[in-house]
């Protein structure tokens, strides 16, 4: 129970906050919640994040071979030179924290900054859906800071310089590889025929899923031992995919439904994110968590498209008409926080950040 109430504590502290963006303005606001946020991050305790305690630990044997450390060699090189570079300058544990953090959360609030139509509303659904993922998957997550410093390019449509900051997030973490498909998405128009053509790669990937992942394995030398466990094939963590589903499934019936009603008056709006690149995310998200029925490791694949659902539900909420849009947004955000308070309750197993301790 404590971690539900921490957990409604920071979003009515960030929701008050965001109550005076306009007198405060966006970026000062932004920059205040962006510091708080990395606060808790960087000094957290190691046991809060899933695997954070392994990262201190990689820090702490830097100049030990990974493979020797942990088996299996699954930390590219390029988190390694980063653990290396950092040890030049502190030795403390604590540090790779503090830098990790600091990229992580400031490569978000740019983003929101400089690319949501409605910053303080995206920034409350980063609070409820995504800050406490932000505490896990370190590598995977810096390997998303990457691409996401790298947005310019697919909105200026500039291919090699995205491909090499990809290529860059890949020696990070090897699924930065997915973050490719995102450039392609960008000026493609919503239509049937690119749909139907996504969902068939989608169920033909879903068919061959097993020797798919198997010679992915054998080509990067790396994951095998993830083929082995529950982790890739497992039921126990088989409900949470299932979960991630049917939420990605509402979420993608409802911007499909309201995009089709108002195509005419999304399409007219001069945004970064246009309405069309953001729906192919939230189906890209969709099927990456179907796929993931099969093997639950694949909705690190999601993770790469599912951060643009912050920016696609202010946008397709503020499109009706303001005597509707408080009903949607309270049935919408009511929906996510009921669904982590539901996890925090049933499932503490799945919750590795609240409650929350200080590392000192």
């Amino acid at each position: 129970m404590l971690a539900v109430l921490e957990y409604y504590l920071l979003i009515f502290v960030v929701f008050l906050q965001c109550l005076f963006i306009k007198k405060i303005g966006k970026w000062p606001l932004l920059i205040l919640i962006a510091l708080e946020l990395w606060f808790l991050s960087a000094f957290r305790r190691w046991d809060i994040g899933n695997d954070t305690s392994i990262y201190v630990s990689a820090f702490v044997y830097m100049y030990t071979p990974f493979s020797e450390v942990f088996g299996q060699g699954r930390m590219e090189q390029g988190y390694r030179i980063l653990n290396q570079f950092i040890g030049l300058f502190s030795h403390n544990p604590q540090t790779i924290l503090i830098v990790t953090s600091a990229i992580i959360i400031s490569s978000r609030f740019f983003t929101i900054a400089r690319y949501s139509a409605y910053a303080g509303f995206t920034v409350i659904l980063f609070v409820i859906m995504q800050f406490g993922t932000t505490l896990n998957l370190i590598r995977q997550e810096m390997a998303f800071s990457i691409v996401l410093f790298a947005l310019p390019f697919i909105i200026k449509r500039q291919l090699i310089p995205y491909l090499i900051f990809c290529l860059l997030a890949m020696q990070v973490h090897l699924t930065a590889i997915t973050a490719i498909m995102i450039y392609f998405f960008y000026n493609l128009p919503w239509k049937k025929k690119y749909v139907l053509s996504i969902v068939f790669g989608g169920i033909l990937g879903l068919v061959l899923l097993s020797p798919l992942l198997n010679t992915f394995a054998s080509i990067t030398g790396r994951y095998g031992g993830y083929l082995g466990s529950n982790y890739a094939f497992g039921e126990e963590i088989k409900l949470g995919s299932i979960m991630a589903v049917c939420v990605s499934f509402v979420i993608l019936m409802f911007e499909g439904i309201t995009y089709k009603i108002y195509k005419q008056k999304m399409d007219s709006q001069l945004t970064y994110l246009p309405a069309n690149f953001l729906l192919f995310m939230t189906l890209m998200t969709f099927i990456a968590y179907l796929m993931s029925l099969r093997a639950v490791g694949l909705s690190r694949v999601a993770f790469y498209f599912n951060f643009f659902t912050i920016f696609s539900l202010p946008v397709f909420i503020r499109v009706y008409p303001r005597k509707i849009c408080p009903f949607i947004t309270l049935a919408i955000v009511g929906g996510f926080i009921a669904q982590a308070s539901i996890i925090f309750i049933f499932r503490p197993s799945w919750n590795h950040w609240l409650p929350y301790y200080f590392c000192f």
